[in-house]
Formats: structure tokens, C-alpha cells, sequence
């Protein structure tokens, strides 16, 4: 029997919950497709339906637990406030996040500690890297408008402290991944984030 849009959808999703734990648990290299299927409890030809390959499935994961920056700066921004409030309040959020979202947290660890470079992946990098290249570019909108009204330094460009802001901010996610019991993001993101924002602002 064909199963209906839902049920595909439901099937898709477990895959993907599967595949972050057994990619965790393994590194990319050393994980296999029939795992997949075994911990999602389906056969591999229901994972091949889904994904062509296990850098597709890998690439979709990325992309699923993974790209949530622009959709929390949007939101924040969206409820108003000076610039600076919005600045932030977005820059607090993206830190908090990772503490407050365990699978958020786990494929940032896969794809910082457990995921090798190579050709395989080749497309899944270029992806990524268009990613951070139109987050890159949606910070440099915003901060050219701080710029503009007043509220940022005018002697750095909007691109320059939109590099800063996300080299700020992924700095930040490293430190804490490696050693999460050093410092809590939600307990100090307040102190971090002010730090930042003083050496951005006229």
C-alpha cells in the first residue's frame, strides 16, 4: 500500500532523528546506511526513497537541526525595539539556543568534530557555505541600518562587523562544545553579548 503524504513525512522525520544519533555516535565516515534504517526501524530501501545517498542524508540533517539562524534573527527583530535592543536580543538568542536545543547541539558537534572534509561531501560543504554566506549578508542589511540611524560606529563597515558578529558568536559555540561544564551560554550569554555590543555601538 502507498503510503500517504503524512506517513512520508513521519518516515522522512524519524530518518533524520535516527541519522543525528548514529552520525553522533559514529563520525559520518563510519556510519552506514543500514544503521540508519535499523535505529529508525524501516528497511534501507525506505531510506534510499528519502535520500539518494548518506551525504544527501546528511546534508538534509544539517540543514534541518542546523539552520536556524536566519529564522532567529527574523523573529527577534521582529518584535521591535532600538537597534540595539534587536542586536542583542538576536545575538543573545543564537547563543542561548544551542544550550536550550540538544539536537541543535548535536550537529554542531558532528559537523565541527566528527565529520571529515572530503570529496564526498563536496556538495554539502558548498551548500553550507552559501548558508553562511546569505546569513553573512542578511547581518550586513542589518547592520548597514544601525549604521544608518546612528546606533553603530561608522569607521567599520556593515560587512566587517557582520564577520564579527558571526566570528563573535561561533567562537563562542566552539568554546562552550568542547567544554560545555566551563560556563553556561544562558547564564553568561548576557555578559558576552554586552561585551560585543559595546564595541560595535557609537
Amino acid at each position: 500500500m502507498k503510503k500517504t503524504a503524512a506517513e512520508a513525512a513521519e518516515t522522512r522525520k524519524a530518518l533524520l532523528k535516527a541519522a543525528l544519533t548514529v552520525f553522533s555516535q559514529n563520525g559520518y565516515s563510519a556510519t552506514t546506511l543500514d544503521q540508519v534504517a535499523r535505529a529508525a526501524g524501516v528497511t534501507r530501501g525506505a531510506v534510499y526513497w528519502h535520500f539518494a545517498s548518506k551525504a544527501e542524508l546528511y546534508g538534509s540533517l544539517l540543514q534541518t537541526y542546523g539552520g536556524q539562524g536566519g529564522a532567529i534573527m527574523a523573529s527577534a527583530a521582529a518584535e521591535g525595539g532600538s537597534f540595539i535592543t534587536v542586536c542583542r536580543r538576536i545575538l543573545t538568542r543564537l547563543l542561548t539556543t544551542l544550550e536550550d536545543d540538544p539536537e541543535l547541539r548535536a550537529v554542531m558537534e558532528l559537523s565541527l568534530f566528527k565529520t571529515e572534509h572530503n570529496a564526498e561531501l563536496a556538495e554539502v560543504w558548498g551548500t553550507q557555505l552559501a548558508g553562511t554566506r546569505a546569513l553573512l549578508a542578511q547581518l550586513a542589511g542589518i547592520m548597514q541600518a544601525g549604521i544608518s540611524t546612528g546606533a553603530l560606529r561608522t569607521d567599520a563597515t556593515p560587512e566587517d562587523i557582520a564577520r564579527g558578529f558571526l566570528a563573535y558568536q561561533q567562537g563562542i559555540f566552539h568554546l562552550w562544545l568542547i567544554d560545555p561544564a566551563a560556563f553556561s551560554l544562558r547564564e553568561r550569554a548576557p555578559a558576552l553579548v554586552d561585551l560585543f555590543i559595546r564595541g560595535i555601538q557609537a
